[in-house]
């Protein structure tokens, strides 16, 4: 029953991510369109409301609404690590891992890898294995980082509805862990291809000590949790705003003909036709001109 209840135990996890996250995302949500209406209407038109609505407050949106996923995440991680079920997981999985080249202790650099790759490569220094070990190496950053968790996020609340599937399980959810499982075939489909190609004599041993299952420390996940969420809104955080702000830029500003000639055609237009001269006028933007030209790349 060991894997049925891994399977349960990782359903469960992005299962939780999504909805324990809900209720904080939508109150940032809210937060934030109650703060860009105050804005709009506490400052003239012109750039700078646009700058500070569009630019800065929907970089800062961008970055904080995702904050609750990523510290429910790295919470859920540090229980299961705590509790003792690490060590179990790679019990469980030597036996598949050994198929692919590695061993048990490769697990742990690779659910390690969901954090960050960096960290969880050198964990894998403790496989005394050195065929194992590189393959542990050369396969870890195919996990789904914390940094691809926005990314992920964002794609699915784009274009996965919210809504149960069974009555009961989140589809948003469910496609999270579809990715994240994604990026586990294919660190084995890699690690197995790479195998063949790595030749070593040395003997491979599987030896680890099970602690004893306890109740986690609480303290500790809540530390976790509020520095990796402190890590995201400084090393993301910054990278986010600048590139809201380019983005900004870029898609307010463009040709003077070319912007010239859309505020022409839409000068006498009733309200109704708002929405297509805005599309307009990003069409002719300097990031609509750049969308076109590596369209047929992407």
């Amino acid at each position: 029953w060991g894997y049925v209840i891994l399977l349960a135990v990782l359903f469960l996890l992005f299962q939780s991510v999504f909805w324990l996250a809900q209720f904080p995302m939508d109150g940032l949500d809210w937060a934030f369109t109650k703060m860009s209406y105050w804005v709009s209407s506490h400052l003239p038109d012109g750039w700078f409301r646009d700058l500070m609505v569009n630019g800065l407050l929907a970089g800062l949106s961008g970055i904080l609404v995702f904050i609750p996923q990523i510290m429910i995440l790295f919470g859920l991680i540090t229980v299961l690590e705590d509790t003792g079920y690490m060590a179990r997981i790679s019990f469980l999985t030597d036996k598949l891992m050994r198929k692919v080249g590695l061993n048990g202790k490769s697990v742990m650099p690779m659910i390690s890898g969901f954090a960050c790759a960096v960290p969880a490569i050198m964990s894998s220094r403790n496989i005394e294995n050195k065929k194992e070990r590189l393959l542990t190496i050369l396969v870890t950053p195919l996990m789904s980082c914390s940094a691809r968790l926005p990314v992920y996020t964002m794609l699915i609340a784009l274009v996965i509805p919210n809504k149960k599937v069974w009555g009961f399980f989140n589809s948003q959810g469910l496609v999270m862990m579809g990715l994240y499982l994604m990026g586990v075939v294919a660190a084995l489909v890699v690690s197995y291809v790479a195998k063949k190609f790595i030749h070593s004599t040395e003997k491979s041993f599987f030896i680890l000590e099970l602690p004893t299952y306890r109740a986690p420390r609480w303290k500790n996940v809540a530390i976790t949790m509020v520095s990796k969420a402190k890590i995201f809104v400084r090393d993301a955080g910054k990278v986010i705003i600048v590139i809201s702000m380019i983005l900004w830029g870029l898609s307010t500003y463009g040709p003077k003909g070319r912007m010239h000639a859309v505020a022409e055609k839409y000068a006498n237009a009733p309200a109704s036709e708002m929405k297509a001269k805005n599309a307009a006028l990003l069409e002719n933007s300097y990031a609509g001109i750049l969308g076109r030209a590596i369209e047929p790349a992407i």
